[in-house]
């Protein structure tokens, strides 16, 4: 769901996020504004729980905003803000260039969650010498627990947390190498969420089940989010300033549009091919036909059925050249949601391109230089 765009940066919301937010409005209707505010009727309270849940993840959008416009600032791309069920990411186009920036950006949301945490405790101190427990001392109070919580958990030096990212930019600085640097820092961020994980059971054992189940899903995100953040830094330094004509540097071979899905099967696509096969038809690539276009077709029909009747046409698939960066295509594909690109230079068709394509090429390239 899009709840904006800021400095064309469009903001989005998981479904995922919906749980989370019902916790938080949960957790302060049975627990904070009910303990200090007995006398409020169940309307009033709701209102107020539900009113700083959507304060505090507002504070989130400012953090991955602060970010967001940094990155921009030095010339990176930022295709939108997610939030889901365990904070929110901004989504940039390619990582940082120089240890410098990597530091600015990663420092840059910590920056406006501290701004932020001392804003509210300002106004929830200057409130509440009015005397008694004024309602906005106590959301502001409140606002800035939890930014300054969000600070101290996010400067954890475990990548991808902004503290890791921080911690990368130091290790680049010093090594000269993002690639080792970004190992050092996923391995601590693998270390932290085993650590969270660990904690977790333990809370869990103790009998405090809903927190360690918490800790745990958080610590496995974090591990799991390390190994991945590791490997799409390597895959993009692999890809970035490469051309997809290396990528696929010969034609794909193709197939004549009378020929038969049976034979197609046979020859050229078994179960196992990922990539679909192109489809020529008077010298000219029409069409591609892979693994979902024939399992429309029942197996009795396979014989009687070309492929030209199957397959997908050009028209109807998105076309890149290529001389086009391979990293970029990558993320366009994914930000699409593409599972093919057709490579067309000056009308002709050169072979179809897949994220699983290019993040093999990009595999191949980290061992040959291993």
């Amino acid at each position: 769901m899009r709840l904006g765009r800021v400095r064309g940066i469009t903001i989005d919301v998981h479904m995922s996020w919906v749980v989370i937010f019902a916790l938080v409005t949960y957790s302060l209707g049975i627990g904070y504004f009910r303990v200090t505010f007995p006398e409020w009727g169940g309307g009033v309270l709701w209102s107020v729980s539900l009113l700083s849940a959507v304060l505090f993840f507002a504070c989130v959008v400012l953090h991955e905003l602060g970010h967001s416009l940094t990155a921009q600032k030095h010339g990176i791309s930022v295709h939108g803000i997610t939030l889901f069920l365990f904070g929110g990411v901004a989504r940039m186009d390619r990582e940082p260039e120089t240890p410098q920036v990597e530091m600015r950006v990663a420092l840059a949301g910590p920056l406006v969650s501290v701004l932020l945490a001392l804003g509210f405790g300002v106004i929830g101190w200057t409130f509440g010498g009015l005397g008694g427990k004024h309602p906005v001392a106590m959301v502001s109070l409140y606002l800035a627990l939890v930014n300054g919580m969000v600070v101290i958990f996010n400067m954890v030096p475990g990548f991808p947390l902004d503290g890791g990212r921080a911690l990368r930019a130091a290790l680049w600085w010093y090594t000269g190498s993002v690639a080792r640097a970004t190992r050092l820092a996923a391995a601590s961020g693998k270390g932290f969420g085993a650590f969270l994980i660990a904690g977790g059971i333990l809370l869990a054992f103790a009998g405090n089940l809903f927190n360690g189940t918490w800790f745990v899903l958080v610590g496995w995100f974090l591990a799991d989010a390390a190994g991945t953040a590791y490997a799409q830094t390597l895959s993009q330094h692999a890809l970035s300033g490469t051309p997809l004509s290396e990528v696929v540097p010969r034609p794909d071979e193709a197939v004549t549009g009378e020929t038969s899905i049976q034979t197609l099967v046979d020859t050229r696509l078994g179960y196992n091919s990922p990539d679909p096969v192109p489809v020529i038809e008077n010298g000219r690539v029409q069409g591609l036909v892979g693994i979902p276009e024939v399992k429309r077709i029942a197996r009795t029909e396979w014989t009687s059925t070309t492929v030209r009747e199957a397959m997908v046409p050009v028209a109807a698939l998105g076309t890149v050249n290529s001389d086009r960066d391979a990293w970029e295509t990558l993320v366009r594909m994914s930000d699409q949601n593409l599972e093919w690109l057709a490579v067309v230079d000056e009308g002709e068709f050169r072979a179809v391109i897949s994220p699983r394509r290019l993040l093999e090429y990009a595999r191949r390239r980290r061992l040959a230089a291993t």
